[in-house]
């Protein structure tokens, strides 16, 4: 039996995930700091497109620093993009 064969026999013994706890914990920290960006570009782009480029660079900082729809805060990215969307007409 080659090494790699031990390796699978022993991982299907003990019933060993493919992910560990630790780097399922990670994928999500990522998925979630990657939806947070997206959601801080498409509030500047709107920023932007409504108020001018002054007023997102102004807000910048907030935006980027505001917490995710996934771990609600005072500062609601997605309650943001609606108020912006709503100014815009885009409903």
């Amino acid at each position: 039996m080659t090494a790699r064969q031990e390796l699978y026999a022993y991982e299907e013994q003990r019933r060993m995930p493919y992910v560990t706890t630790v780097e399922q914990a990670g994928i999500e920290k990522g998925l979630q700091q990657g939806v947070q960006q997206g959601e801080a570009r498409t509030l500047l782009r709107l920023l932007d497109r409504r108020f001018g480029p002054e007023a997102a660079q102004r807000h910048r900082e907030r935006i980027e620093t505001a917490e995710s729809p996934m771990r609600p805060c005072a500062c609601d990215a997605r309650q943001l993009i609606a108020a912006i969307r709503d100014a815009l007409g885009l409903r």
